[in-house]
């Protein structure tokens, strides 16, 4: 039934690690808004105008919306502190991020046997990538690429899940292609409370249902949850790129991009997420947004562009 590609990243090192097969059985939306075109709160002065406000409503932060976008690629990836494969897994998908530095970013999610780091979005996520894809199980380790429609045949087939030893081939058809949009980010943070403004910028109309933005909190180099937790991880394991928060819908908030204005923008907004009490270290943390469709079977889904930064910096178009 697993009639699977193999297409290594490392013809040495793809697969060696095999995979463990187990079950397929809101922390997110503070405070979202939507702008279109940006824009603020107006708190007139006494011709009516307010002096904070730029009358230029160009993003100057994060610069001009370009002609074309640069195609950034999103690896989810399924992992476990259970699995004693997984953590081959992550040098496979680290190997892809930094052969294509700026353009693949991974977002991990831990998952299933009561794995001490999943959190409750995870499992709204695995419903939704295996809709309509008559799966019984998924294969640990395994990765998502842009949502989109595996290469592979057999069980996976129909589903925007693939297993890691199609990952580099995957990501490659993905970079190919003319993004609709692209996207830029402003973050910052004070007292625990986040702000993120993430800008879609477009130059045609996208009439696409279902057309959403998401944004993780992911963080980086994850100890272990206690010494030799993370099976075959050698007894120091640490996790690469975990998404440790949801800061919009499960699945995304709705943006309309239907309708170019002047300014070839919309602005989606985050206010004041809190991660007071949280056991983040904010150096390590970043702000993943993409812009996704959220369909009603696996072969509807996908990802139209993404873009990472981190916690604190601003990433302009590109």
């Amino acid at each position: 039934m697993k009639k699977i590609l193999s297409i290594c990243l490392i013809a040495t090192m793809m697969f060696a690690f095999g995979s463990c097969t187990k079950e397929a059985p809101k922390q997110g939306g503070q405070n979202p808004f939507y702008v279109p075109g940006g824009g603020g709160d107006v708190d007139p002065g006494n011709d009516g105008t307010d002096p904070n406000v730029d009358p230029d409503p160009q993003p100057t932060d994060v610069g001009p919306v370009p002609a074309d976008f640069t195609p950034k690629v999103l690896i989810e990836k399924l992992t476990g502190e259970w699995c004693p494969a997984c953590p081959n897994g992550a040098v496979a998908i680290e190997g892809i991020v930094n052969a294509n530095a700026g353009q693949v970013f991974s977002a991990s999610w831990q998952m299933s046997n009561g794995d001490p780091f999943e959190i409750p979005e995870a499992s709204d996520w695995r419903t939704h990538i295996s809709a309509g894809a008559g799966l019984g199980g998924f294969s640990f380790p395994s990765a998502s690429i842009n949502r989109q429609v595996s290469i592979t045949t057999g069980t996976y087939d129909n589903a925007a899940i693939d297993l890691i030893s199609n990952a580099n081939s995957q990501v490659t058809t993905a970079l190919a292609k003319n993004p609709e949009c692209g996207l830029a980010l402003v973050t910052s943070e004070a007292d625990d409370k986040i702000d993120v403004d993430v800008y879609v910028g477009f130059n045609n109309a996208i009439t696409t249902a279902n057309t959403m933005v998401t944004v993780y909190l992911i963080e980086n180099e994850v100890a272990e949850s206690s010494p030799g937790a993370q099976a075959g991880g050698g007894g120091s394991y640490v996790h690469k790129h975990m998404i440790r928060d949801v800061m919009t819908a499960s699945l995304g908030d709705p943006i309309d991009l239907s309708t170019v204005t002047a300014d070839k923008y919309v602005k989606h907004e985050i206010k004041g997420f809190d991660i007071a009490g949280k056991p983040y270290d904010k150096s390590k943390l970043s702000v993943l947004a993409f812009v996704n469709v959220k369909g009603a079977s696996g072969k509807e889904l996908a990802v139209l562009n993404t873009q990472e930064v981190h916690l604190g910096d601003t990433k302009k178009f590109d």
